[in-house]
Order: C-alpha cells, then structure tokens, then sequence
C-alpha cells in the first residue's frame, strides 16, 4: 500500500492512536524544544508532569500530523492497557506519519480547517494558520491567499441620476396648489 493510498480514507482512532504511541518523540528536535520550555514550569507533582507532557504530544500531534482528542486518546490507552495486548500487532510494524506524508498532505490534515464542509476545503484559499505566519508574509512582500485585491482608482462608472425631488427643510412648507421646486415656499417669503 503506498503513502497516498494509505491516507485517501480516514483512519479508525484505533490506528491513529497506535500511530501516535509509536511515534519517536526523542528524535523530534522541534518537539524536544518546546517541551523544555514546557519544562521550565515547576510541577510539584511527578503525575502533573506526565499530564502535561501527553498533552504536549497531543497538542503536537494534532497541529502537525492528525487531530488527537485528548480525551478520546486517554480512554483508549486506559482500555489498551486493561486489556490485553494483541500477539500479531507490533510497534515495529505500525507506520509513522512524519515517514511516509508529505507537507501537501500535512498541510490537507490541518485541524484548524477539519471542521468546513469538504468542498469549501478545496474551492476557498487556506489562510495562514497563524498571526505570526501572516505577519511573515506580509513582511515578505507576498501575496496573502484568500484576500482580494482592490484595484487602487476611482469608480470610472457614470453616476446616477436623481429622480426624486430634494427633500424639503424643516422651516420650509408646501404652497397650496402649487407642485414641483418652486411650490416650496421658506418662512421668509411668507412674511
């Protein structure tokens, strides 16, 4: 089965999670970065800790190869672990994401845009998915997608004409039997 075969349907959360165990965090070094600094925070508690580094792999895992629920992630391994594990199954076995997809196909999995219906996927523009990537770009002096262009001159159509009569002031009354601009009559011709 090749990698393109492989992601075209979508996973059970069985094998998405088994992908996710076997990944190697070790050898990530964007991965090992941020958690340092998850690090630096002083867990008074060794369980806390643990906690927070799941939800970092989490975290990870979902904004660059597929979307984990945490919660959904935590029953699995407690059923994993309540039963027993499978003889014919390996971690060996079980292929990684980052191996086998491409950035096109990383950037197809993003889970900021899961939720839009599919043909929008496809029809509309990705948007940066950060502030920071935007500012990049701009910065950069290239084109943002999904913005459009607003030419910089002036409405060369002919204005329109006006088919009503101009609206009368408050001190301004109509003459009796008299219709059109000149029916106007102000307070000081009355006197």
């Amino acid at each position: 089965m090749s990698a393109t075969q492989f992601y075209t349907s979508t996973p059970s959360p069985d094998a998405i999670f088994k992908e996710f165990t076997a990944y190697n965090w070790d050898k990530d070094q964007r991965f090992q970065q941020g958690l340092q600094s998850i690090l630096t925070k002083s867990y008074d508690d060794s369980a806390k800790k643990e906690e927070a580094i799941e939800k970092a792999k989490c975290f990870y895992y979902s904004k660059f190869f597929r979307p984990i629920n945490y919660l959904q992630y935590l029953k699995w391994k407690s059923d994993q672990s309540s039963a027993s594990p499978s003889p014919d199954i390996s971690n060996d076995i079980v292929p990684t994401i980052a191996s086998q997809s491409s950035p096109a196909e990383k950037e197809e999995k993003n889970p900021d845009i899961l939720w839009q219906p599919s043909e929008n996927k496809v029809s509309e523009p990705q948007y940066p998915r950060s502030f920071q990537e935007l500012c990049e770009m701009v910065a950069r002096g290239e084109e943002v997608p999904g913005i459009r262009t607003i030419p910089n001159k002036i409405n060369e159509a002919p204005p329109s004409e006006s088919h009503l009569a101009p609206r009368r002031k408050p001190w301004e009354t109509k003459k009796e039997g008299a219709e059109g601009p000149s029916a106007v009559q102000t307070a000081d011709e009355k006197q």
